[in-house]
């Protein structure tokens, strides 16, 4: 529900919400790829870390879920690839990819400032 952003000029961490927070909320900051399927989150979160997640999305993965993942990184990559063979861009056609990358974000509630500007 947070997102954080260095600012090296002024040497501050600043964090904002992403979603609406209620009073008494609980503030997450993502540490890792949010892409990324359940196993590899957890791996890096381990291996850089050492702690165990414990959000909704990693303390019961759902297959579905990876799968919507995987499906996200590569209609970010196919997009990016559309829109780089300029003079011959297919904008259109990467569009509509990053339209599908949205409303894969929604079903997966993936709601950051940061996932929506990849887009």
């Amino acid at each position: 529900n947070c997102e954080q952003s260095w600012n090296g000029e002024a040497k501050l961490q600043n964090v904002f919400a992403s979603t609406k927070i209620q009073k008494g909320d609980e503030l997450v900051l993502p540490y890792t790829e949010l892409l990324a399927p359940t196993g590899q989150r957890a791996n890096r979160l381990w291996e850089r870390w050492r702690i165990r997640c414990s959000c909704a999305a990693c303390s019961s993965p759902v297959p579905e879920s990876d799968l919507r993942r995987v499906k996200m990184q590569k209609l970010l990559r196919r997009a990016e690839v559309a829109f780089d063979d300029a003079p011959y861009s297919d904008a259109e056609n990467a569009i509509d990819m990053l339209e599908d990358y949205l409303d894969l974000c929604d079903e997966e509630g993936l709601h950051t400032k940061s996932a929506r500007l990849e887009a």
